[in-house]
């Protein structure tokens, strides 16, 4: 007689011994495996209390609990992600966290040492890949396979890139964008800037204040960016009004200010257009031929900004490039590590 399997034995089987892709973000982090899609879903954060003097620290929260403290804490406790501009800026701290959510959603995960399948931004240097390849492995990983983050950005868009003559993606992440294009399947060109989602909330934090003298906290920002920012400036984003909660700069007086989107348009738009002459240094390295099949085609915008009102008709604006938005575009590199865990054979060649 077979006896049934205990669920820990069951996600053990299923998860430890097949591959794990990691979508390592400087905002969130993402865990995949082939049978679930997306196991873990946690915001990319640790927060350290100050101790002995503020000489040292130690660590009081990770992921969800560490952004709920965040603008709420006194001047001894530290709220930070272990990333910036899409690459690792703190070892110790990407460590503890990559080994927290691991061994948290997968029981045993150090026991098995399966392969792991993640991407990684083209700004990074040849250091920082080696750095994402160690934490991994020191995680309990036995194998680490990294992708370019635009390759995952397409495969996640589900579209047949490798028949396209021209195809543009536009991946506008929280600490990174990465543009290229892709000709049947191959990068022709490809850059990357270290800004993205974090830095238009510091955008739209200084605008608020040089026009309203009015400060408001971060999570406000990232809250009313989400639900209401729009990337242009026109008759109904001048109508559109909502309340923000804040405090005077000069009196520090706390209260509410009523704003419109388009100040969220106008606060976002530097770093938009900052993409925006990336993009076109992506179009000098084209060659001509590629560069009119593009023109002709689309481009495609993926990413967790994505998901802003009017974004494609910003970017075929400034560009002449038409653009589609993917569906659920803030999953869109999870989506391509899924498929690469699927159909590693297939696309073994991208790998870095």
């Amino acid at each position: 007689m077979r006896f049934p399997r205990s669920s820990w034995e069951q996600m053990y089987n299923a998860s430890i011994f097949s591959p794990i892709a990691l979508d390592f973000g400087t905002s969130t982090t993402r865990l995949i495996n082939q049978k679930d899609g997306i196991l873990r879903f946690e915001p990319t954060a640790v927060s350290y209390r100050r101790m002995r003097g503020n000489i040292s620290e130690m660590p009081c929260a990770i992921g969800q609990d560490a952004i709920a403290m965040r603008g709420r804490v006194p001047p001894s406790v530290r709220v930070a992600s272990p990333l910036e501009g899409g690459v690792i800026s703190d070892l110790g701290s990407a460590a503890m966290y990559l080994r927290h959510i691991t061994n948290e959603t997968i029981p045993g995960f150090w026991v098995g040492r399966p392969t792991i399948i993640g991407s990684i931004t083209s700004a990074a240097s040849g250091l920082d890949i080696v750095n994402l390849r160690e934490i991994v492995k020191i995680c309990g990983a036995s194998r680490v396979k990294l992708f370019p983050q635009h390759i995952t950005s397409i495969l996640g868009a589900d579209i047949d890139y490798e028949t396209l003559p021209g195809a543009l993606v536009v991946n506008i992440g929280a600490g990174s964008t990465d543009i290229a294009i892709t000709s049947f399947g191959r990068t022709v060109a490809q850059k990357s800037i270290r800004i993205g989602g974090n830095h238009m909330n510091m955008s739209i934090h200084r605008y608020l204040i040089d026009k309203f003298d009015f400060v408001v906290g971060y999570s406000t920002i990232e809250r009313v960016k989400t639900e209401y920012c729009t990337c242009i400036s026109n008759h109904e984003a001048e109508k559109f009004e909502f309340e923000v909660s804040g405090k005077c700069r000069l009196s520090g007086r706390p209260g509410k200010r009523v704003i419109r989107k388009s100040d969220l348009a106008n606060g976002i738009k530097p770093v938009l257009l900052r993409i925006t002459d990336r993009i076109f240094e992506v179009f000098q390295d084209t060659p001509p031929e590629i560069a009119s099949d593009v023109a002709q085609g689309f481009g495609v915008i993926s990413g967790g900004f994505a998901n802003a009102e009017n974004v494609e008709e910003f970017f075929y604006a400034e560009t002449g490039v038409s653009f589609l938005r993917v569906d659920c575009p803030e999953n869109s590199v999870a989506r391509g590590l899924h498929r690469l865990i699927k159909e590693y054979r297939r696309f073994q060649h991208l790998e870095l």
